[in-house]
């Protein structure tokens, strides 16, 4: 997992590997970290995701913090989506 500036004031996490229930954990360590900056999240690099993962995801968009997710496929986008994350 990578984290990057960039203009704005927006950082950028890279996660690479498998996305599992660990690297959930360690993306919301990193998201209180960063703080209520806007956040994308970037799955391009990410070659596998556990569906129990993404539950967790879920609630991190739920959480009120500015969440961009880039590189999901579409059964991850609608996971999110029946979880009622947006």
């Amino acid at each position: 997992m990578t984290i990057d500036a960039q203009k704005g004031g927006r950082a950028v996490v890279a996660l690479d590997g498998a996305f599992d229930c660990a690297a959930a954990d360690r993306l919301h360590e990193t998201l209180v970290e960063l703080g209520p900056v806007p956040v994308t999240v970037d799955f391009r690099r990410v070659r596998m995701i556990d569906d129990s993962a993404v539950g967790r995801l879920a609630r991190e968009t739920a959480g009120g913090q500015h969440l961009a997710l880039v590189g999901l496929s579409v059964h991850h986008h609608r996971l999110l989506r029946y979880l009622g994350s947006n």
